[in-house]
């Protein structure tokens, strides 16, 4: 969840693959603060990870994850571009759901899940 809710949908949005979104510091912002409200919620919500903090999972992300799949392209943008629905709803749309449940602010979250809506819509 972390690795994808971060990813798939700025790589749709902006139809880049993953290496060009983590060269970006303006992506790099976002996709921080992806991270840091599913970490949030998902420990709100009784789930762990091996990773103690969102910062440690960011340092994997970006020295080991993201590198070995830079030139990887969104199954999301993909769904998009066949005309298909997305994902969105299992990834960030979960952790919206979580989020209301447990009282969680996730804004960027939001943000990232209502545009690909929006493109999704578009195409069904």
């Amino acid at each position: 969840m972390l690795y994808n809710c971060a990813l798939n949908p700025l790589g749709a949005l902006l139809d880049v693959p993953y290496g060009v979104l983590a060269e970006s510091e303006s992506t790099r912002h976002i996709m921080g603060h992806i991270v840091q409200e599913v970490f949030a919620v998902m420990t709100s919500a009784g789930y762990e990870t091996h990773f103690q903090t969102p910062e440690a999972f960011l340092d994997v992300f970006y020295s080991t994850l993201v590198p070995d799949t830079a030139q990887h392209r969104s199954s999301t943008l993909q769904d998009i571009k066949a005309g298909k629905r997305t994902e969105i709803d299992a990834l960030n749309g979960a952790v919206l759901e979580l989020a209301k449940k447990h009282g969680i602010n996730a804004p960027y979250n939001s943000f990232a899940y209502n545009l690909v809506k929006f493109l999704e819509g578009r195409n069904l």
